[in-house]
């Protein structure tokens, strides 16, 4: 037998899975190369550790378990993010109040306008009553 159909027939050979005769065959061809034998001592060495490993079992329950962790993990997030919104709720109205009322504020005082004339050397506001600034508050008062 050549070295390449016993490297073929090493796993049946240990797990016991061959005639007599291919058997003794082998064992006659290991006996003669070193190269084969090397490989059939691995061999060995790797399936009794792979027999030795311990097969984990699955819980029945396994999947369950997992995708209800996974809604607890869920739920506990959004209860957090919703506490969250809770406790920031009053500063966003607030900081709401306060732009509303700064645009506001900005956008009145743009429309009055505050025209000064001189009288006799001294500087003197005009306030007039309507926006088009045709007649100044002395002329009506002064004309009533």
């Amino acid at each position: 037998m050549n070295c390449n159909d016993t490297q073929n027939k090493l796993i049946f050979y240990i797990d016991g899975e061959l005639s007599k005769s291919e058997s003794s065959e082998i064992e006659n061809h290991l006996d003669r190369c070193n190269n084969c034998n090397i490989l059939y001592q691995k061999l060995k060495i790797d399936l009794s550790i792979l027999s030795s490993e311990r097969i984990m079992e699955i819980d029945v329950n396994f999947t369950e378990s997992v995708m209800q962790n996974i809604r607890n993990i869920e739920s506990f997030k959004i209860s957090n993010r919703q506490k969250t919104l809770n406790f920031l709720m009053p500063f966003a109205v607030a900081a709401s109040i306060i732009l509303i009322i700064s645009v506001g504020i900005l956008f009145g005082n743009m429309g009055t306008n505050k025209t000064s004339t001189q009288i006799s050397g001294s500087e003197s506001e005009v306030f007039y009553i309507n926006d088009l600034e045709q007649e100044s508050l002395e002329f009506n008062l002064i004309n009533e």
